[in-house]
């Protein structure tokens, strides 16, 4: 009964080493002092004990590193896509949740309890501010279900698709429970996340077509200036109508669509993006073959820096100043 009361759940973010050295001496300071080790001035020492201790909580309750900068992560969640944004202002935005590739790891593999939910614990995340599913499929959605249930959400966004899947009407059913609110985008309007920090989507409108991956919201997301193109998995067709009817500005750094699949990332999408980084998420020697090598070609012709999650792990982004710094978890072929 107590863990549906959300405003119980408090994540704390890991803390320093040195917080954990002083966060022991003082423990151990409070029970020697508790069990009287201390000849004189026992209920002093007692009450510094109490004091040190509270203290360091308080000091681990409130800790947060990095809060001068804004920080994105794309996620290692196997052959599936997630990336967390966190806003050096506090927001937090999660962009698609996972799934449950059975086929590629044990059968009860879940990308969103255990590798999305952990991470957002590990940050000390409390609540989502936005949850956006850019479509439907079960590699960007087969987490979300565990998100909601184990981290407060105060708004989800998707695509105006109607359901097409049980796993998504298991989540939106999931979602309404809690009676989060459900949003569909505005085309082509910047909206104000948090300080720096802006998006405003391109794709898609009123959908006629009812193919999940070209149905997938495409979105630029600035950061200070430095800007990210997110597109789901948009293949060829989406690429060409937004080269047609949309002006598209030149991009830092290019998630690429569909893990990398050949059915997208044509040449002439990246040569009017002129994007400098490209993330692949994709899962280690998934059955699809992705990435695919002519587009791992497409982006070595333009001198774009790849980052693969399948190679080097979570990929690690920080936006600070106008500048991008961007490191792997692992080294390529950890």
């Amino acid at each position: 009964m107590l863990a549906q009361l959300t405003p119980l759940h408090r994540l704390w973010q890991t803390p320093p080493g040195w917080w954990l050295v002083v966060y022991a001496l003082a423990s151990w300071y409070l029970f020697a002092a508790w069990c009287g080790a201390f000849r004189f001035h026992s209920s002093a020492h007692r009450v510094y004990g109490w004091i040190c201790w509270i203290g360091l909580l308080y000091i681990a309750a409130n800790m947060k590193i990095g809060s001068d900068m804004t920080r994105i992560t794309f996620l290692d969640v196997g052959q599936g896509d997630c990336a967390v944004v966190e806003a050096k202002s506090g927001q937090v935005i999660v962009i698609d949740g996972g799934g449950r590739d059975v086929r590629e790891r044990e059968a009860s593999f879940d990308a969103g309890k255990q590798v999305v939910v952990p991470f957002l614990k590990f940050r000390g995340i409390n609540q989502i501010d936005t949850l956006v599913m850019t479509h439907g499929d079960l590699d960007h959605i087969g987490g979300v279900k565990s998100i909601v249930e184990r981290i407060p959400v105060k708004r989800v966004v998707r695509n105006p698709s109607p359901i097409q899947s049980p796993m998504e009407r298991e989540v939106m059913t999931a979602i309404r429970r809690r009676g989060i609110p459900v949003q569909v985008p505005r085309l082509h309007r910047w909206e104000r996340l948090g300080e720096g920090v802006n998006w405003q989507f391109y794709h898609p409108g009123i959908s006629t077509r009812h193919e999940r991956n070209e149905d997938s919201l495409v979105f630029l997301l600035t950061v200070d200036g430095v800007r990210f193109l997110f597109t789901g998995d948009a293949g060829s067709p989406t690429e060409d109508q937004l080269l047609h009817q949309v002006r598209l500005p030149d991009i830092h750094l290019l998630k690429v669509a569909h893990h990398g699949s050949r059915s997208g990332t044509q040449s002439k999408w990246l040569e009017a993006l002129k994007p400098e980084h490209a993330v692949i998420s994709a899962g280690r020697r998934n059955r699809y073959g992705h990435p695919a090598p002519e587009v791992i070609r497409r982006l070595q012709k333009e001198r774009i820096h790849i980052w693969r999650t399948d190679l080097q792990g979570a990929i690690q982004v920080e936006v600070q100043t106008r500048r991008l710094r961007i490191a792997p978890v692992l080294q390529d072929g950890g």
